[in-house]
């Protein structure tokens, strides 16, 4: 049939199935855009962009009804596409809020033009406005909200950046604003969360992200005494140090009494370590402190090592006997899901905590507790003596030294079950003794629980430093904290579980700023151990030869007797060697060097070039079927013509 069709036929139904085409393709999008405003097709690996469980809960739990308003200067969406398309995904999120919420949210959305009665409202209720330009006008793209009692909360300004994060943003605030009563955490320890000198005495970034969740109080001892009152839900010990005898008994008895616990715990706090400096050093005394009640909560935590996992350790630049490295620090952890609890709310929808120096923890001999690990290291783990980073660590000998198989070591855990005292004699006698009422005191003491405990451990207090888990960016001149890891939430939905407030555990987690390629990740690992471990036997070679040339030179300054002929032999050779060793360096090093970069160039070119690949392959596979029926067909009907002639 085809065979009857002339060339300018051909193309006149060649260009009208384009223009067709072109028709369908508009009339799809109206139809799309007009019938199924409400369907969204989300391919994102974490379904970003579909609605938790978690949210329509708290939606659906909204018991007076929410007044949110949205702040949208027009000017900044018509003259910035970056943040058009985000203010186009935030504005149709929260119709969807107020969708589902079934009349629990009025949402109301204002244009603050410059000098217009809303601008002056926007401000009034805590929006950051933004200068476009030096000197332009200022716009504002941010959301507040109220209750029926007046308490409000507000987002002063939507971040691109924290696109990932929108959807726990935007709960959060629906979530204080319809349950503003705060379950009342208390907060003890040497961590210095509300500032301290190399942070400008400016709060850490963790305290004002748990003061979202939770009413905060700063406990500190007075003499011997710490009082804990029966109102405080959670006990927050952030790396206890230098507590009383008095003070850690009424953790215990806190304990005894039914109080729940998130301990923090470190055998070395780096953070404490770094404030201390230049005071005069630093001793990490918090896991030795902690100690006995430790043990009476079946646990150990060795206060002389921490725990170095290889195929968890983070990338660092250090100086190395004068060189500058990049190397993997093996104190330093970056525990994927695959190294967190699936099974547990804390952990079950994290996917990285950031860990530094942190320690092991064991459960006792005879515990009556039931210890269930939250976070694991790998299988390649070793315990690191703390005096081998206390003073200028050198990563690459502390990467040399895991040359075999470790084993998995518990960094957080639950620990349930029934507890003794770790003061089986009562109350301690410095308390007795500055005491009002002693025998009172006395005859209050609990010697074992009253139920069973429930505590939360993490051999690990740096977490919460900011550096640790966030990275700064500038949004219009101001600072600007992205996750990169869930260490805060991690925090947050342990308060949360033990306070019996899981809303919004399902909901953290869900992305973060950084997704590592871990495949590529493994490769660069195993490449850098083989070359780092041949590098360290030779820098070894290279000291012990200088070591010995200075030997010999030094001896003969000393004696003024110059050397005999086979000690300038013995030195000529040991500095021949050391040239050896040296060039050998600069070869270990120049092949790592390249071995990486091979890796990423091959990276690269997979991103840039497989999927173009692919849909060439595709096409020409496509054209080829389609130029061999046209073949077949056409000798099928010059056959058929022969049949017929």
């Amino acid at each position: 049939m085809s065979k009857g069709l002339t060339s300018a036929t051909r193309n006149r139904l060649a260009l009208a199935a384009i223009l067709l085409a072109m028709v369908l393709f508009v009339a799809f999008n109206i139809l799309t855009k007009t019938t199924l405003t409400q369907t969204r097709l989300d391919l994102t690996e974490q379904r970003l962009f579909t609605l938790s469980e978690g949210t329509r809960k708290v939606l659906a739990e909204i018991d007076e009804p929410l007044t949110l308003r949205f702040y949208l200067s027009k000017a900044l969406v018509e003259t910035n596409p970056y943040y058009g398309n985000h203010a186009r995904r935030v504005e149709e999120l929260l119709r969807e809020y107020e969708r589902l919420a079934g009349g629990g949210i009025r949402l109301q959305v204002f244009d603050p033009e410059p000098f217009s009665p809303e601008e002056d409202q926007a401000v009034a209720e805590g929006l950051q406005g933004a200068a476009l330009a030096a000197g332009g006008s200022v716009v504002y793209f941010g959301l507040t909200g109220f209750n029926a009692t007046d308490d409000s909360d507000a987002i002063p300004f939507f971040q691109p950046e924290r696109a990932a994060f929108l959807e726990y943003d935007l709960t959060r605030l629906v979530h204080n604003l319809a349950n503003p009563d705060k379950p009342r955490v208390a907060v003890l320890g040497a961590l210095p969360l509300r500032g301290n000198p190399l942070t400008g005495f400016r709060p850490w970034l963790a305290t004002s992200s748990l003061e979202q969740f939770f009413e905060l109080s700063f406990l500190e001892a007075s003499g011997e005494a710490l009082e804990i009152d029966d109102e405080v839900e959670v006990l927050l010990l952030a790396q206890p140090e230098g507590l009383p005898q008095g003070a850690l008994y009424a953790i215990d008895q806190f304990v005894l009494r039914g109080g729940r616990v998130l301990a923090l715990i470190d055998p070395w706090s780096e953070a404490l370590a770094e404030i201390n400096q230049r005071s005069g050093g630093y001793v990490s005394t918090g896991a030795a402190e902690m100690a006995p009640l430790l043990a009476a909560w079946g646990l150990e935590i060795d206060p002389e090592t921490i725990v170095g996992d290889r195929l968890s350790a983070r990338k660092v630049a250090a100086r190395v006997r004068g060189r500058q490295v990049v190397t993997e620090y093996v104190p330093w952890l970056s525990l994927g899901a695959e190294r967190l609890a699936g099974a547990d709310t804390v952990t079950a929808e994290l996917q990285v905590v950031n860990l530094n120096a942190a320690g092991a923890i064991a459960a006792r001999e005879g515990a009556t507790t039931t210890l269930e690990p939250l976070i694991t290291s790998s299988e390649q783990s070793l315990p690191i003596e703390v005096s081998e980073i206390q003073v200028a660590p050198d990563p690459v000998a502390l990467l040399a030294k895991f040359l075999g198989p470790g084993e998995p070591k518990v960094l957080a855990a639950r620990v349930t079950g029934a507890v003794e005292t770790a003061f089986p004699d009562g109350p301690p006698e410095a308390l007795l003794e500055t005491a009002e009422d002693a025998e009172a005191l006395k005859q209050a003491h609990l010697s074992e629980s009253e139920g069973a405990a429930n505590l939360i451990v993490i051999a690990d207090s740096d977490l919460l430093v900011d550096s640790v888990w966030s990275r700064a960016d500038n949004l219009f001149g101001q600072q600007l904290a992205l996750p990169i890891a869930n260490n805060v939430d991690l925090v947050v939905n342990a308060l949360d579980n033990l306070s019996g407030s899981e809303g919004l555990i399902s909901l953290r987690g869900r992305a973060l700023v950084d997704r590592p390629l871990t495949l590529i990740q493994d490769i660069q690992r195993d490449a850098e151990l083989e070359y780092r471990q041949q590098e360290q036997a030779i820098v070894e070679r290279i000291e012990k030869a200088e070591e010995e040339i200075a030997r010999l030179q030094q001896e003969e300054q000393a004696t003024g007797i110059l050397q005999s002929a086979e000690a300038d032999q013995a030195l000529a050779k040991l500095r021949s060697d050391l040239i050896q060793a040296r060039r050998e360096l600069r070869d270990v090093q120049r092949a790592l060097r390249r071995d990486i970069g091979e890796v990423e160039a091959w990276v690269k070119g997979v991103n840039i070039w497989g999927m173009p690949l692919v849909t060439v392959v595709i096409a020409a596979g496509v054209l080829w079927l389609r130029r061999r029926r046209a073949a077949r067909s056409a000798r099928s009907g010059a056959a058929r013509a022969e049949a017929t002639a």
